[in-house]
């Protein structure tokens, strides 16, 4: 069984992506994904899940959720434990996991073989389907791992650019680096990678052109 948490929530099995319930439960299984093989209390999912202001049957109802999700996942992977819930979850078999090992793995070869890093990393961003706990962007419990999940999906990106770059592939890369500080305004790493594609392209001026950019962008948006 596979699952997903680099877009919306995703529950995959025998190449069949499975219908895990409502709101509730889905939000239940999100954050036992976000502490896979962690055991967390049954208080604070409880306080996650119905953001501090529980009902008085808040206890019973999510027992009733547990239980619908194990028909789902399985008894031996969503177990109770003395102090609250754990869900068993092979690294390999959740894909935030896999992308942090893969991030991990090419920037140790970063200096040995650019080649290998461009193809993990780009074998790590295939992963993504959108913004991570796409299907949770507000809630309070999801927001922290979203946003670490984002800044590290922008730092593979930014590494296989730079691997990219090593590989000569100058050319190639200027529409995707334009494309992603439009996007990303204040990212100063990709202002970089932009002007050096440039120049090596022989595009100077451009080059220039995209310094004073960045420059009157950081003195207005920033004060420096």
């Amino acid at each position: 069984m596979e699952f997903g948490i680099l877009g919306p929530l995703q529950v995959i099995a025998d190449g069949t992506a499975l219908h895990v319930g409502g709101p509730k439960p889905r939000a239940l299984l999100a954050l036992l994904l976000i502490h896979a093989n962690e055991t967390v209390s049954a208080e604070r999912l409880i306080d996650d899940l119905w953001d501090a202001q529980p009902p008085r049957s808040a206890t019973a109802t999510l027992q009733t959720y547990v239980s619908q999700l194990r028909k789902h996942v399985g008894t031996s992977t969503l177990l109770t434990t003395p102090n609250g819930y754990r869900l068993d979850v092979p690294r390999t078999h959740l894909d935030g996991a896999r992308f942090e090992a893969t991030l991990h793995e090419a920037t140790q070869a970063h200096e040995r073989n650019a080649a290998l890093v461009a193809e993990r990393l780009c074998d790590a961003l295939q992963l993504w389907r959108g913004t991570a706990l796409a299907d949770f962007v507000g809630a309070s419990w999801a927001n922290g791992e979203a946003a670490r999940l984002n800044g590290l999906r922008l730092v593979a990106i930014e590494a296989r650019i730079d691997a990219r770059l090593t590989l000569a592939e100058h050319t190639r890369l200027v529409p995707e680096l334009e494309a992603l500080i439009e996007v990303h305004t204040l990212r100063e790493r990709l202002w970089g990678q932009l002007m050096l594609a440039l120049y090596r392209c022989g595009r100077q001026a451009d080059a220039l052109r995209v310094c004073s950019r960045l420059r009157k962008l950081l003195k207005e948006e920033l004060g420096i």
